[in-house]
């Protein structure tokens, strides 16, 4: 990967909390977090056709509650449904020339704060494609915006609504497990150092700022390793990472940007992050009221 390469990463979270008797975490089947996966890729990708589940590579050693990490791989394709429609996706028709994306991440149960990350790549077209479109797995790369789309879901037990916020070091932690899945990344990533935020307050209603750098470990995203006993590689790359986590909109919602350490000037780097959070702004006001009836699935 060239050091001068740019990576932006795109984190939605989501925090609902039950209204119920306490209860330890909703754990979902394998179908159930794929079909979740599909509904937040439809409400994050900016298309104008939703897309819908194609085929979805089986699981039968599906089980949260011996394994906490569980992977999610399938395929969704184009459909006739206007995202504006609204249509649930088992009634819309594929598009006989529709765009299939190959999909894969993950579900988590490895923190306090569960979390679901997928991640979508279109399929490239045999014929008559330029060969310069395609990242190193075959699949033809579209902005970050849609390829990285990276949703995590927090669910929680029906304490009080400030504890069942995302702390600092929470928000930080999902964030680093969501970089390791961008396609293409081999080495883990670990957390090297975050700007301490004494000021921490997700009940406050402001924006929260956060800031940390992740380093490359020696340890291969394939085998499925705890990071925290990973050690950092000795010429392994560095990643700045910069955000913002807001409770301004119901549910909270966070925005990760994680871009290739550099000398470049701090103005460079404002003046981009600017134009970045106005985007999560605008996303996260669009998409509020369909945020909230997904996540809320969850909790059934």
């Amino acid at each position: 990967m060239e050091r001068g390469r740019r990576h932006l990463l795109l984190l939605v979270v989501v925090a609902v909390v039950a209204a119920a008797e306490p209860s330890p975490h909703k754990t979902l089947s394998y179908e159930e977090a794929v079909a979740l996966a599909v509904d937040f890729y439809n409400q994050g990708s900016g298309l104008d056709h939703a897309f819908r589940l194609l085929k979805a590579d089986p699981r039968p050693e599906w089980d949260m509650t011996a394994n906490p990490r569980q992977e999610l791989k399938f395929t969704v394709k184009e459909t006739m449904c206007l995202m504006a429609e609204n249509l649930p996706g088992t009634e819309c028709d594929f598009r006989d020339d529709g765009v299939v994306r190959d999909c894969s991440g993950f579900f988590s149960t490895q923190q306090v704060s569960p979390i679901v990350v997928v991640s979508c790549n279109t399929v490239a077209q045999e014929e008559g494609q330029d060969p310069l479109a395609l990242d190193p797995t075959g699949h033809r790369m579209e902005t970050c915006l849609k390829i990285l789309l990276l949703v995590g879901v927090v669910t929680a037990a029906p304490t009080s609504p400030a504890s069942s916020l995302p702390s600092h070091e929470d928000a930080i932690l999902a964030a680093v497990q969501v970089y390791n899945q961008e396609p293409g990344v081999t080495l883990a990533y670990r957390l090297l150092e975050a700007e301490p935020q004494p000021d921490w307050d997700v009940t406050s209603k402001t924006v929260q700022p956060l800031k940390f750098t992740i380093k490359e470990t020696v340890c291969l995203i394939s085998e499925k390793r705890d990071i925290n006993q990973c050690d950092f590689k000795e010429d392994g790359l560095i990643k700045d990472c910069s955000g913002f986590f807001s409770t301004e909109q119901d549910p909270p919602s966070a925005m990760i940007k994680c871009e290739d350490a550099s000398e470049e000037p701090d103005i460079v780097t404002r003046g981009r992050w600017g134009r970045f959070k106005r985007r999560a702004g605008r996303f996260i006001r669009r998409n509020r009221w369909q945020i909230i009836s997904t996540g809320l699935k969850l909790i059934g």
